[in-house]
């Protein structure tokens, strides 16, 4: 079986997809199943996104102006929001194991959550106390959203 997936960037992503059949010893042909072939596809587009903002993503040192350290500044927001936007679907998600407001507080979670961002903050030269203040808000505002989702269900 040959599965080539390429991803060019002529006009934007556009994922290119080349499969060949393979045979059974019985002669009997058997084709890629569709959802393996298009999380292929999803994965290399993810893969190669990722691959293309870190490439065009300049060090601070290599900035040369303002606008230069504004333009990679705004590239990290868009990719922290996005990546914020993802969190917000694995909060949905775990909505289908969460029946009453005691689990969505989970307040045992919560300060596990708390105390492991403020070590990552202080790994990365960052204000655990302001990180903490980032999450507790962050968090808050989950749990509303997952108190609307409950709410809905009753």
């Amino acid at each position: 079986m040959t599965l080539d997936i390429q991803t060019s960037l002529s006009s934007g992503w556009k994922p290119d997809v080349h499969f060949q059949t393979f045979s059974h010893s019985d002669s009997q042909t058997i084709r890629p199943i569709s959802t393996i072939v298009f999380y292929c596809i999803f994965v290399t587009f993810t893969l190669n996104k990722y691959k293309f903002f870190m490439m065009n993503q300049r060090s601070p040192e290599q900035c040369t102006s303002i606008e230069d350290v504004r333009s990679e500044i705004d590239k990290l927001d868009q990719e922290i929001i996005s990546l914020l936007g993802k969190r917000f679907l694995y909060v949905k998600e775990i909505m289908k194991f969460k029946s009453n407001n005691e689990e969505i507080y989970a307040r045992e979670r919560y300060n596990q959550v708390i105390k492991s961002r403020r070590e990552l903050a202080s790994k990365h030269g960052l204000s655990p106390d302001i990180i903490e203040r980032v999450y507790t808000l962050l968090i808050s505002y989950f749990i509303e959203e997952e108190q609307k989702i409950l709410n809905a269900k009753k």
